[in-house]
């Protein structure tokens, strides 16, 4: 006679496993497809806001009657916009989207064309669309992102401010 040995029986805890894993992986991959994150826009528009007040500071500078003050001011939002785009990309980490070359307008878009009388008005509605933006974006954050997205309204209110 032939010893026949009995098949393996499965315990219950490798079945239940099996059945979780084959159950979780179509959720977890439709976690990948949420949303996009706000930073994003943020930081597309800090960049936009910083090419339009470079152009400002020039036709500042430049004009039928340059006003030099102005032109440093404004100069100074540039750099500020700068600064706002180049953290918040950092927040961002590997999502973050590309920086444009220098002096490269988005594509579709024209390169800002500004006069020196419309210069300080097109930089006080742009800190004005940032402020608004930046703060309706802040109570879906987490905390770390809700303080560095808080910093860069009160930021853009602040120079919107100066600029009245």
């Amino acid at each position: 006679m032939h010893n026949v040995r009995p098949a393996p029986r499965l315990s219950r805890r490798p079945v239940l496993l099996g059945m979780t894993a084959a159950l979780a992986a179509p959720l977890l991959a439709g976690c990948a497809d949420g949303p996009p994150d706000p930073l994003v826009a943020l930081v597309v528009q800090a960049r936009q806001d910083a090419g339009l007040a470079d152009a400002a500071a020039a036709a500042l500078r430049t004009g039928t009657a340059p006003d030099g003050p102005a032109a440093e001011l404004v100069a100074g939002i540039a750099a500020a916009r700068t600064a706002h785009a180049d953290a918040l990309a950092a927040a961002l980490g590997d999502d973050a989207p590309e920086q444009p070359p220098p002096g490269s307008a988005p594509p579709g878009s024209a390169p800002p064309t500004v006069t020196a009388a419309g210069a300080v008005a097109a930089v006080r509605d742009a800190l004005d669309r940032a402020n608004r933006t930046a703060a309706a974006a802040v109570p879906g954050l987490p905390r770390r992102r809700a303080a560095l997205v808080g910093s860069v309204a009160a930021c853009c209110a602040g120079y919107r401010s100066v600029l009245a």
